[in-house]
């Protein structure tokens, strides 16, 4: 989340809304944060926000720049229902000379009326629909932000200062002072800041005797749409309104930041406990987990995708990390690993137990991306320096190059098919090239004889690595925007508008539940020790096997127990 424009709580519901405004999201969740879900998104500044849990309505202010200097914004109070539907404009022509202008509106549920400020020093009262509107007899010096309970006005003015008066006019009485020993930068920066002034009376949350329509548990069916919980983020409204459909959600980690991209663009960034540095990233999606790599402090991190705040640590010293992948059939986490000793890969279960490292290569070798198939128990690498791909088991065993004289190869995908009408097959394999600040987009058919070539490669300049496959169609990102391509190279690209002030994203993932589909976990027929991993790999012999894996050793369990289909 950036900088929060504002924030209110439904008391009845228990929901709270705040305001995302580094991308103009209002964002509603359950009241310890998590179960997110964008209420609305706009291009304009948005900025302040109430909830009247009893009448179902959410109000927030938009501004819109008409005036560099001095500052001044034209401002409107909106009102949708609480899932964001049924917008419309209440309040316009409002004039403020600051950006912080969410704070010159209140409003007053027991009387269902709306307090704002026409103008500085102006104040106003209406009633919801925009139409009873009036002028109130008093003139507020300036506020910074004001509040009105039980018939008395609090305003806190540009320096600090909080004062009361009663509606029907009289004394001003100074209740408190923010600012004794302030000095005028400080006052200032008081002025300049966000900063809210409320009553706290228990007549603004008024309780209903019989709520019938109270869903507590809205936010947490991710299936159901209803006038209270809209779609989850990734999902779209079904043919009937009260049914939601995965459509997907686009998982970007840059420099300094992970963000969650709709199909239509909207964006929401995930919250960390600490900023780091996010090479890359992979999901799970049948445990709902994300997993990514924090390379400046050399960890492997794991969290619900939707509550980040929640994470947990899989792997540590892991600062030469530029690739991890997430074995969703063995519930393994695996990464490459480069250090001075050479490029390696290592593997572990996802509570991070049982770490081991699986395969080795020399000095002069630095591994980056990682596929995997744990359907066929393959593993493909791009050896960086060596200009190759690789493939091996997943146990590491059977190494061999599959594609040489490649420059710089990442972001490895596959394309997984139903071969069958209860098994998935990888039939080919893509990875993007940067050469001379251009990419190029290249793929290998896997069945049959290995045949390579190149696929497309955008007309416009860029330097990307953010690459992934999905619906048939395969998309990579810039600092601006989301393109697409039909699989075959064939056609025009599709552009999605995701403006960001970060970086060009390091990786792209599309978190849905067809880019990960289902397999035969192998490991169910036998037991490994408990410091071993049991991992699938690939023989001439037989399609699929799996090999208990101890750290330094290998060895093959029961002779042919862990046979394969």
């Amino acid at each position: 989340m950036g900088a929060c424009g504002g924030l209110s709580v439904d008391w009845i519901q228990e929901h709270i809304y705040w305001i995302d405004e580094e991308w103009g999201n209002i964002v509603m969740a359950t009241l310890d944060g998590s179960h997110q879900r964008v209420v609305y998104t706009n291009d304009t500044l948005i900025s302040g926000i109430a909830v009247d849990a009893v009448r179902k309505h959410i109000f927030w202010l938009e501004g819109m720049q008409v005036r560099k200097r001095p500052p001044l914004f034209s401002l409107e109070i909106k009102i949708a229902h609480l899932c964001g539907i049924k917008m419309k404009t209440v309040i316009s022509s409002m004039t403020w000379p600051s950006r912080h202008f969410g704070k010159n509106f209140f409003l007053d549920v027991p009387e269902g009326k709306i307090y704002f400020l026409q103008r500085p020093g102006e104040l106003a009262v209406s009633d919801y629909r925009g139409k009873e509107k009036e002028s109130v007899k008093i003139l507020l010096p300036v506020p910074v932000s004001f509040s009105v309970t039980r018939n008395v006005f609090f305003w806190l003015n540009e320096v600090g200062d909080v004062f009361a008066r009663s509606k029907e006019g009289g004394k001003i009485f100074q209740i408190l002072s923010l600012c004794q020993n302030c000095t005028i930068q400080d006052r200032k920066a008081l002025l300049d800041t966000n900063f809210h002034l409320r009553a706290i009376d228990e007549r603004m949350q008024p309780k209903m005797e019989y709520q019938y329509w109270v869903l507590t548990e809205c936010l947490l069916n991710y299936t159901t749409s209803t006038d209270f919980c809209p779609c989850p983020f990734g999902y779209k409204t079904g043919q009937k309104n009260d049914t939601c459909e995965e459509d997907g959600i686009f998982l970007a980690s840059y420099e300094s930041a992970i963000q969650m991209i709709s199909t239509k663009g909207e964006k929401m960034t995930l919250n960390f406990k600490k900023h780091g540095k996010f090479p890359d990233l992979d999901f799970h999606y049948e445990k709902k987990l994300l997993i990514w790599i924090d390379s400046e402090e050399g960890r492997i991190y794991k969290a619900p995708i939707f509550n980040l705040s929640d994470q947990s640590t899989v792997s540590l010293q892991v600062r030469g990390s530029q690739g991890v992948a997430v074995d969703w059939i063995y519930n393994n986490v695996y990464w490459s690993n480069n250090n001075a000793q050479g490029g390696c890969v290592e593997v572990c279960r996802l509570d991070g137990s049982a770490r081991q490292q699986i395969l080795y290569r020399n000095p002069f070798s630095q591994l980056m991306s990682i596929a995997l198939d744990p359907i066929a128990g393959l593993m493909y690498i791009s050896n960086w320096t060596g200009g190759s791909i690789e493939v091996s088991g997943m146990d590491g065993l059977n190494l061999k190059n599959l594609v040489r004289g490649l420059y710089s190869p990442q972001s490895l995908t596959l394309d997984f098919h139903r071969s069958s009408r209860t098994r998935y097959e990888a039939r080919q394999l893509f990875w993007v090239e940067t050469r001379d600040e251009a990419i190029i987009i290249k793929t290998c058919y896997l069945k049959n004889k290995l045949s390579c070539r190149k696929l497309y490669s955008p007309p416009q300049r860029i330097v990307t690595t953010a690459m992934t496959l999905f619906n048939n169609r395969i998309y990579w990102a810039d600092r601006h925007t989301i393109q697409s391509i039909r699989q075959d190279g064939i056609g025009r690209p599709k552009k999605i508008r995701v403006s960001s002030r970060h970086m060009i994203p390091h990786s792209l993932r599309m978190y849905h539940s067809k880019a990960q589909p289902p397999g035969e976990n192998l490991c169910h027929w036998g037991k490994c020790p408990y410091q071993s991993l049991c991992l699938p790999s690939a023989s001439e012999y037989t399609n699929q096997f799996t090999r208990c894996v101890r750290r330094n050793a290998y060895h093959q369990t029961y002779g042919n127990y862990f046979r394969g289909v």
